[in-house]
């Protein structure tokens, strides 16, 4: 028996690497009898023979269908034959027009395939119909080494949502001058509102490219930025607009207890029920040079050791500037109060802060009202004598 059992193995080893050598097809009668490895018959329908011809069979059979054209055109495109893809991709495009998927495909084709020119018009109608696909198109342009005069209206279509999703990714992944070009044509085809300039004022000053920040806020404001940054380097001075949201307004951080109006003038008002920590702040842009920071303020009844002072600090290092006024006193009659400090080399934005740090006594609840009738911070070269 050990024998037979050795014999019959002998014959199916050499049996195996006849099949090998033959390689049957999956329709032949020795793979029908069960004969064929798994492995063999998986070998020869997956080689790029058979896939070519069972798809062109599929398409023969299904050709209607734009996603069975799609498969065609991937597996000659495996084959090296770009143009009998580009063909088959042309055609699926055509039974799907409006199908986005479809079009994705052919435009993954087209970017792989240096065929740009193709890729855009495709990026174009997918843009159009989802933003399921806005990163990987984004991705594809950002790389594709295309000027953005050219990327902008033809891959990026004049519509509000695909334009302030391709503005959000440059603010991320492009350059201030993509950025800037991308702005204005968005404000020349009436694509822009404040709502993408706010986050977009944002996304520029997070990434430190302060001066853009600050221009484009600027530029979005048009008239009615007054004598913003001429030479005014604050905004809303008299706090009587209600902060817009951009870095370059009021941003308030105060607890319940600490009740705050504008109108004309900021009003403060402590409860005296907690040790309330206060924060206001906006930011700035800044060059190297002298500067005169002042403010027009009224106090009564501020109680605690711990009362409220403006301080004007450097974004990104807090030692290289860093200054404060005195704490307002308990009660002063309307008054301004001025800070002259010098900016050095390295510092570019500044945050201008009133605020109000807790106090460490017993005693530390804090009552009482302030008032702000005017901010102003100017180059000391335009101080008025």
């Amino acid at each position: 028996m050990r024998y037979i059992i050795i014999c019959a193995s002998m014959i199916l080893v050499v049996f195996s690497a006849v099949l090998d050598w033959v390689h049957p097809s999956p329709d032949s009668w020795i793979c029908k009898q069960g004969l064929c490895r798994l492995d063999q018959i998986v070998d020869v329908t997956s080689s790029p023979e058979i896939v070519s011809t069972n798809f062109a069979s599929l398409v023969i059979e299904d050709a209607s269908n734009p996603f069975v054209w799609c498969t065609y055109a991937d597996s000659v495109a495996l084959k090296g034959q770009w143009d009998k893809a580009s063909a088959a991709f042309i055609h699926a495009t055509l039974l799907g027009p409006n199908m986005p998927p479809v079009l994705m495909r052919a435009a993954n084709f087209d970017f792989t395939h240096d065929r740009l020119s193709d890729g855009l018009v495709l990026s174009n109608q997918i843009l159009r119909n989802t933003d399921a696909f806005n990163e990987v198109l984004f991705s594809y342009l950002t790389h594709s080494g295309i000027r953005q005069d050219r990327i902008l209206g033809t891959a990026i279509p004049d519509a509000v949502s695909p334009a302030q999703s391709w503005l959000r990714w440059l603010g991320t992944w492009g350059s201030d001058a993509d950025v800037r070009e991308t702005w204005s044509w968005m404000k020349q085809n009436r694509l822009a509102d404040e709502n993408s300039a706010v986050d977009l004022s944002w996304m520029l000053w997070r990434r430190q490219s302060f001066r853009a920040a600050q221009e484009l806020w600027s530029e979005w404001l048009a008239s009615a930025r007054g004598d913003y940054l001429n030479p005014q380097l604050l905004l809303n001075r008299h706090y009587q607009d209600s902060p817009d949201g951009s870095p370059f307004d009021w941003h308030i951080s105060a607890p319940a207890s600490v009740r705050i109006s504008h109108d004309q003038r900021l009003t403060i008002h402590f409860a005296g029920t907690d040790n309330a920590n206060l924060v206001i702040q906006q930011f700035t842009g800044i060059k190297a040079g002298r500067y005169r920071f002042s403010a027009e303020i009224e106090s009564k009844g501020l109680t605690t050791e711990q009362r409220p002072f403006f301080r004007i600090v450097d974004v990104v290092n807090a030692a290289r500037l860093n200054v404060s006024t005195r704490q307002v006193e308990e009660n002063e009659a309307r008054r301004k109060i001025a800070l002259d400090f010098a900016v050095p080399k390295g510092t570019e934005a500044l945050a201008i802060q009133l605020m109000r740090s807790e106090s460490e006594r017993f005693d530390n609840k804090i009552e009482g009202t302030l008032r702000v009738y005017e901010v102003s911070l100017i180059p000391a070269s335009q101080t008025p004598n």
